[in-house]
């Protein structure tokens, strides 16, 4: 599922959301793993003079309910307590039976039911805590942005999918971030001209992403202008659409590359190295 979820996240121009993926799945699997536990503590025993621990059941057996209730009446000669204090507690009983036939004091259902019940509360422990721990990692390896200096300019790349929402041009909530941290640079850069350019994959029709193009690094510009404080900068804004890719977004055989167009879809902001 997290790997159909993380493809989906580099086929498309949006990205589903890890985070809540993995603290829902990683505290689902704590709170497991203590249940997990606590049965396993109720239905395991150990008895003082064995190493060895036993699977118990779920329900006793009717003799057993009686032996344990102190009601020797009508018992089998197989069931009497001829030999010490009768035994108070299940495990106490347990300890004094045959122990190699745990029917004896339970169910054969019981015991069945018992042994699923552990089984299935630790794999579903597991599946839940390896989900939470691969969304975690599968966050922290999503886009970044990037930046690459040539001989006189730095070009910050930014990808779409941290900016905006599926063919839209509106900046998306909880994007600011990305932003001010480029607006930042720019300011510590001491600019007065800044290029932004915005960049789609080769998917759909080429007018059209011409002109989503223009209109994302529009909103980029408008963003840094505004609300990123540089008001006084001469921001050239342009689109080129699918024109200048950074991959090839087929192989050789004609196969779609959806990394190559995931890294193409970006908007670009340019200025000169400090």
């Amino acid at each position: 599922m997290l790997a159909a979820l993380y493809l989906h996240n580099r086929r498309a121009e949006h990205s589903f959301d890890l985070v809540p993926v993995a603290i829902v799945s990683l505290g689902a699997g704590i709170v497991l793993f203590l249940g997990y536990l606590l049965v396993r503590r109720l239905l395991t025993y150990r008895c003082v003079d064995d190493e060895n621990e036993y699977l118990g059941g779920i329900r006793l057996q009717p003799d057993a309910k009686s032996v344990l209730a102190g009601n020797f009446a009508g018992l089998p000669e197989e069931r009497q307590i001829k030999v010490g204090p009768p035994p108070k507690t299940v495990q106490a009983y347990f300890c004094r039976s045959e122990r190699d036939d745990p029917t004896w004091i339970w169910t054969k259902g019981s015991l069945d039911a018992a042994w699923w019940l552990i089984v299935v509360l630790y794999v579903v422990t597991m599946l839940a805590l390896a989900t939470g721990l691969c969304a975690m990692a599968l966050e922290l390896h999503e886009d970044q942005i990037e930046v690459t200096e040539t001989a006189t300019e730095r070009v910050v790349s930014i990808p779409t999918t941290l900016l905006f929402d599926f063919d839209s041009a509106t900046i998306a909530k909880g994007s600011d971030g990305y932003l001010e941290t480029v607006a930042r640079m720019i300011a510590d850069a001491n600019v007065q001209k800044v290029r932004v350019i915005g960049h789609t994959d080769g998917f759909g029709e080429e007018a059209y992403n011409q002109r989503l193009s223009e209109q994302r690094a529009l909103a980029v510009k408008d963003w840094l202008a505004g609300r990123g404080g540089l008001a006084s900068v001469n921001f050239e804004v342009s689109g080129v659409g699918e024109k200048e890719p950074k991959h090839r977004e087929t192989d050789e055989k004609g196969q779609d590359q959806p990394e190559a167009r995931h890294a193409n879809r970006r908007v670009e902001v340019i200025f000169s190295k400090p």
